[in-house]
């Protein structure tokens, strides 16, 4: 069933000699095949003349009912039954092997398509069941004798007006004659069945062998042809499977070490690229600290250009402006004091030379270089102290009719600083919270230490806030909105915020005001 030319030639290539699967696949398969169709061979046949003869049976009980149709008639009318004779006799005549019986209650045939039978006593099981009422209708397959021989037949009851059972109709098919008409479809469903079964088997082994058999030996050739088995051959066997699984064993070999291998590069290249990230990240973060440093170092050098000019500037004014300046004082008190009517307009002209005083002794304090002195100093004593000049000099110069009510919260705060230039930065943002806050309102002051040591100074006051673009050009130099300030005050606080390695810085409030924070690291930080 598995032989054909191009099968056979492929079979008979040494190297390919296909026996495995040819023995392990297509003889069992060929073998389910035919048990398949033996077992539905015989399924059907059974099936066919069971349907055969279940028809035949269907045919006589139609034909007797049909009997019954006519006998009833016959009782209705009151004529006897054996007018039925001829019709029953041409019914058989009809039909080969049929056997027509109409037996009365006393098991009597008093009609029978065979006119020897009339009159005899006829006994049968399910014609007495029929007769007593127990069964309806009664039929036979093959397991009924009669007349000696097998047959298939059907009885059926004929009641009376009044219902009750008076007669049986009995029909009978001799069964050898029915079987051989039986055999002769078997035969044919046999013949159809073996030819279908041939089909199918050769196309179920030429698709194995197409489509199974010849790609895992093409498999087995591509995999040879790759390369991949250079270094260790695989076992060469006359049985495919066997070749396959050695030709795979070795192909995962070579992959599971391929694949180590570009697992080991993989790490590797992961490792450097990490170094390289690292590194890449440290350059940015020198970069930034780089900008920064070089930042800071280009506001160092404007500021000590500033410093250099602001200083040359101070000097010089200090020389030419002081004389003079002390001249005019002098002549303006003289006058006063001559005068009495003239001190209102004296006092304007002492007060301005003053100022001017005052403008020339900031920018040399601004300008001149300073040595720190650095001690401990209680943070609450310091602001208590400084609240009180500023009080001193707001009314010295008469600036608020109604002094600011100060907050001090300092508690247990020690600051590493020159006292003398801390008390002047303080005093510089304290004087402007009260220039900035209206009469009667609070100013606060606070000290807060952090972990490192350091301490930042917080001055808050409740005017209407410093705008965002002038937060940067408040620490310029001369810079000031005041009409009597020189703006060199914030300048100055800058200045020793610097000196004592710390910052300055201005913010405004959500609820209004400003705060400025003055941060002094410790000892350790600077």
């Amino acid at each position: 069933m598995f032989f054909w030319p191009e099968a056979v030639t492929y079979l008979r290539q040494e190297e390919t000699v296909l026996v495995g699967l040819r023995l392990k696949y297509l003889l069992p398969l060929n073998i389910i095949i035919i048990l398949v169709w033996a077992v539905y061979a015989a399924w059907s046949l059974r099936e066919t003349e069971k349907a055969f003869l279940t028809a035949e049976v269907d045919s006589l009980r139609h034909l007797a009912i049909g009997l019954t149709v006519l006998i009833k008639d016959n009782l209705k009318t009151g004529k006897p039954i054996k007018t039925q004779q001829a019709a029953i006799e041409e019914m058989a005549g009809r039909l080969d092997n049929l056997d027509i019986l109409i037996i009365n209650r006393q098991l009597t045939v008093e009609v029978a398509s065979k006119r020897e039978n009339i009159g005899k006593r006829w006994y049968e099981r399910k014609i007495v069941e029929v007769l007593e009422g127990k069964t309806k209708q009664a039929w036979n397959i093959s397991d009924h004798e009669h007349e000696g021989r097998r047959v298939i037949d059907a009885t059926i009851g004929v009641r009376d007006t009044s219902g009750r059972i008076v007669y049986v109709i009995h029909a009978a098919r001799w069964l050898d004659q029915l079987l051989q008409v039986l055999n002769r479809q078997k035969l044919a469903h046999e013949i159809f069945t073996l030819i279908l079964l041939l089909t199918v088997g050769i196309s179920v082994n030429i698709l194995t062998f197409l489509l199974i058999i010849r790609p895992l030996d093409s498999i087995n050739s591509l995999i040879g042809q790759s390369g991949w088995l250079e270094l260790n051959p695989p076992v060469r066997s006359k049985n495919e499977l066997v070749s396959l699984q050695s030709v795979i064993d070795q192909m995962i070999q070579q992959i599971n070490k391929h694949t180590g291998l570009l697992r080991r590069e993989i790490v590797e290249k992961r490792r450097q690229l990490s170094q390289v990230s690292t590194q890449k990240n440290s350059l940015e973060n020198e970069v930034e600290r780089v900008s920064g440093v070089l930042h800071d170092v280009r506001q160092r050098l404007i500021r000590n250009e500033r410093l250099a000019a602001i200083g040359q500037m101070g000097a010089a004014l200090a020389h030419e402006f002081r004389n003079p300046l002390h001249i005019v004082r002098g002549t303006a008190e003289h006058l006063a004091r001559r005068y009495p009517e003239t001190v209102d307009l004296v006092g304007d002209i002492v007060e301005e030379v003053d100022k001017l005083e005052q403008l020339i002794e900031d920018l040399l304090d601004y300008a001149r270089p300073v040595r720190l002195r650095i001690e401990a100093i209680p943070a609450a004593t310091l602001l208590e102290k400084v609240c009180t000049k500023v009080k001193q000099h707001v009314t010295y110069k008469n600036e608020l009719t109604v002094l600011p009510r100060f907050s001090v919260n300092a508690n247990a705060v020690t600051v590493f600083a020159d006292p003398l230039l801390l008390e002047r930065a303080l005093i510089n943002l304290t004087t402007n919270a009260v220039e900035a806050s209206s009469e009667g309102k609070t100013v606060e002051l606070s000290a807060t230490h952090d972990t490192n040591g350091g301490v930042t100074f917080s001055i808050t006051d409740s005017g209407s806030g410093i705008p965002d673009e002038e937060v940067e050009k408040v620490f310029e130099p001369l810079y000031t909105k005041k009409s009597r300030g020189t703006g060199l005050g914030l300048s100055v606080v800058e200045k020793i915020a610097d000196l004592h390695g710390g910052v300055i810085a201005l913010s405004k409030r959500e609820t209004g005001g400003t705060v400025a924070r003055l941060y002094i690291p410790g000892p350790e930080r600077r």
